[in-house]
């Protein structure tokens, strides 16, 4: 069979299907790797947002209370200082003071702190140090911008003071200073927002770094995930606010749905692979098939017409009277009866294929000696073989050779063997016949010194309409069929054929088949 379809077929495949597919994959490969990594910024900014969003709670919440200071004070600022620190949990004491100067000032508690904690010797050297900071309060009040600093003044740390100017003047205060016990106003004013913040993929944390101590959740202990994101409150300089994923780093995530991805992305690509593997073998296979076909009708019509025409021929000539002797006469009626019997052989040999290829034959078993099977065949066979100028021996195992199956089919086994190996064979014109026994089972062999199979082609030589390959093939007349009658009436007897050959020195075909006693009857 010629290979340039095959081949035009499977590049047509490959342009038209698996390089695009192939392309496809590796552009998805790297969209995947692009994508993950939009996703893992995207999801980065997110958590920033989050950060943000609680610290721009707490900011908005502090200014909130400094408009309420402002209200409260206009009220008195005994009586309005103590009202805001009575209805504000987490609020310890007020630090009231004219101006950065620190003429003029007054300091109220909520009497749950020791006042004397919060003396002018804890909270003057700390407003002096930022004296430039405090300046710059004047220009944010100026321009609307409610600037509010934090000031560490408690050694322990749980004690902060956000000091902010007031929008206006009330009487003499115009700086006001809110002492804020960190552990409650996390209790108190962060927990909630940190608790409707965290969902089931993420959960928060908060710790104070100065004393190490985690204020955020209720246990006291952080989640023992990961920290994906992590920002100081800007309030509270000392308290660092995280978040962990519960489902896992998200550098984890995106590793996990790229490989998933990548996976999914091959699995499609084998499945494609091998779709298209089984397409072109299919396609193959049928283009090897149509080819035997169509050589298998030429050797036919080469087979029938070659006896038809010696027939019409010498028939003719018979009929016209032409031939001078009696002797002649005989030999060209010899010739019409060979050539009617070859021609009965091509047409039996091709109804007997339809009727197994449609698994119609019918076999007429019953019990029979294969050496006397043997015998008899080749007796038939003495003229033939003796006309071709062939010699041959027959070598007989001993042992029962009792085997049940049909005689005909079984016959014609044989004589399928035998015919390949007068066509096959060159000028050393010796046979071989053996019957072989092995335990359970008898069988039989022909051998010749033969053009010989090569070991490639040695596996399709029972194919249907398979014919070797070899140069001068083509000259030796025959319809592919006859090795594969032989396989499928062994096989369909129980039995089982084989071939060893080496080119240049011959083949030999072996068929075995199980005895009588090994082979119910019924």
């Amino acid at each position: 069979m010629s290979k340039h379809p095959i081949r035009r077929i499977g590049l047509i495949l490959l342009l038209a299907f698996l390089l695009p597919a192939l392309f496809f994959s590796a552009y998805e490969l790297t969209n995947l790797s692009q994508q993950e990594e939009v996703l893992e910024d995207i999801y980065d900014q997110q958590l920033e947002t989050v950060l943000y969003s609680v610290n721009s709670y707490a900011q908005d919440l502090v200014g909130s209370w400094r408009q309420k200071v402002y209200q409260n004070l206009q009220n008195g600022l005994e009586t309005g200082g103590q009202e805001f620190i009575g209805k504000h949990p987490g609020v310890s004491g007020l630090l009231l003071m004219d101006s950065v100067e620190v003429s003029q000032f007054l300091w109220m508690d909520g009497g749950r702190w020791d006042s004397s904690s919060m003396t002018e010797a804890h909270w003057r050297p700390a407003l002096q140090a930022k004296q430039e900071a405090f300046e710059k309060f004047y220009a944010y009040r100026e321009n609307g911008f409610p600037k509010i600093a934090p000031f560490a003044f408690s050694p322990d740390s749980q004690q902060v003071m956000l000091g902010f100017l007031l929008p206006e003047k009330v009487e003499w205060v115009d700086f006001c200073g809110i002492l804020i016990d960190v552990s409650d106003f996390v209790d108190s004013w962060l927990s909630p927002k940190l608790d409707a913040t965290g969902n089931e993929n993420f959960e928060m944390s908060l710790v104070d770094e100065a004393s190490a101590s985690c204020l955020f959740p209720p246990s006291g202990e952080p989640p023992a995930t990961e920290v994906e994101a992590s920002d100081y409150l800007w309030l509270f300089p000392k308290l660092k606010i995280a978040i962990h994923n519960s489902a896992g780093s998200i550098g984890e995530v995106v590793k996990r749905r790229f490989r998933w991805n990548l996976g999914m992305l091959l699995v499609m690509d084998a499945i494609l692979i091998l779709a298209l593997w089984t397409v072109f073998r299919s396609i193959r296979k049928e283009l090897r098939l149509s080819e035997l076909k169509s050589e298998f009708v030429s050797n036919v019509s080469h087979e029938i017409r070659t006896p038809l025409a010696l027939i019409r021929m010498f028939a003719e000539t018979l009929e016209m009277n032409r031939v001078p002797t009696e002797e002649k006469k005989h030999e060209y009626y010899q010739i019409i009866s060979q050539e009617t019997r070859r021609l009965s052989g091509v047409v039996g040999k091709i109804l007997n294929f339809s009727k197994m290829d449609k698994g119609k034959r019918v076999y007429h078993r019953k019990e029979l000696a294969l050496r006397e099977l043997m015998n008899q065949t080749l007796y038939a066979y003495n003229f033939h073989l003796k006309q071709k100028g062939f010699t041959w021996t027959v070598e007989h195992a001993d042992g029962p050779d009792t085997i049940f199956g049909d005689e005909d089919a079984i016959s014609e086994v044989l004589i399928n063997l035998l015919d390949n190996a007068v066509k096959y064979s060159e000028d050393n014109k010796e046979l071989t016949f053996r019957t072989i026994s092995q335990p359970g089972k008898i069988g039989f062999s022909v051998s010749d010194h033969g053009i010989g199979i090569s070991l490639e082609n040695q596996h399709s030589v029972f194919d249907q309409f398979f014919r070797v390959p070899t140069q001068g093939v083509h000259n030796v007349k025959g319809t592919g069929l006859g090795l594969s009658i032989v396989r499928q009436i062994v096989e369909d007897h129980g039995g089982s054929v084989a071939v060893a050959s080496e080119l240049g020195k011959g083949s030999t075909f072996t068929c075995w088949f199980p005895l009588k006693s090994e082979k119910s009857t019924g």
